[in-house]
């Protein structure tokens, strides 16, 4: 599942991405950005932390 989440983030970032290279610099673009590489690296935080307990 949150791996999922993951690829549904880095989509979304390379979305982002892409709009924000045609249509310029925009406060709503990076704040979206912003949130999406924040949820991007809480879930990349679960996915270890939850390997690293199933390893152990």
């Amino acid at each position: 599942m949150a791996s999922q989440f993951l690829n549904v983030c880095l989509l979304g970032l390379l979305i982002l991405a892409i709009l924000d290279f045609f249509k310029g610099n925009g406060d709503a673009l990076s704040n979206g950005v912003e949130a999406l590489k924040t949820l991007a690296m809480v879930a990349v935080g679960f996915l270890f932390g939850s390997s690293a307990r199933s390893g152990s």
